[in-house]
C-alpha cells in the first residue's frame, strides 16, 4: 500500500522464493535434489490431509486435472497438469500454508519436471496420480500419502537422483 497509490494486488508471491534460491543454490542439480527431499517431507502430508478435508468439488477438480494430465499430448501440456495436480492436491489438504508452500516451489518444480520428462515418458506418473487420487477419493488417508509417497519417490527415481545415505 502506498499513499495516494491504493492497494496493489500481487499474485506471484513466490517470485522472491524463487530468486533467493536461484541465488544460494546456483547449481540445477542441488536445488532439485534438495526440492525432491522438501517435497518427501511436504507433499505425502498434503495427499493425507485431502483425504481427510477434501470437499467433493476439489476432488472433482483433482479428478478433472488427472484426466487432463492422462490426455496431454504436448510437452508443455503435460507438465502443466502434472504440476497443476500438486497444487490443487496441496489445496484440497485445506492447509492455506502448505498450498502456499507448493505454490512458491512452481518454478523450480517446473524445472524438475521437464527435467525428468527428458528423461522419461509421463506413464509411471500417471499411474502413480492415478493411486493418488483413488486414495483421497476413497479418503483413505493412509494410502493417499503412501501413494504420494511412492511417486515422489519414483520421480526421484527418473530425475537420476541417488537416495540419500542412511
Amino acid at each position: 500500500i502506498q499513499h495516494g497509490a491504493g492497494i496493489k494486488i500481487v499474485d506471484k508471491l513466490h517470485k522472491p522464493l524463487n530468486g533467493a534460491l536461484n541465488t544460494l543454490l546456483p547449481n540445477v542439480k542441488d536445488r532439485i535434489t534438495q526440492l525432491v527431499e522438501v517435497r518427501l517431507a511436504l507433499e505425502p502430508e498434503n495427499a493425507r490431509h485431502a483425504a481427510q478435508r477434501g470437499s467433493a468439488a476439489a476432488l472433482k477438480m483433482l479428478k478433472a486435472c488427472h484426466e487432463r494430465f492422462v490426455a496431454a499430448e504436448s510437452f508443455e501440456a503435460q507438465v502443466q497438469a502434472d504440476m497443476d495436480f500438486h497444487c490443487l492436491l496441496a489445496d484440497a489438504s485445506g492447509n492455506r500454508i502448505a498450498s502456499l508452500l507448493i505454490q512458491s516451489l512452481s518454478e523450480l518444480l517446473q524445472t524438475s519436471l521437464t527435467h525428468g520428462y527428458n528423461r522419461v515418458t509421463k506413464d509411471q506418473a500417471v499411474k502413480d496420480h492415478a493411486a493418488v487420487l483413488a486414495a483421497v477419493s476413497k479418503r483413505d488417508a493412509d494410502a493417499a500419502a503412501a501413494a504420494m509417497k511412492a511417486h515422489l519417490l519414483n520421480a526421484r527415481d527418473d530425475l537420476g537422483i541417488k537416495s540419500p545415505r542412511r
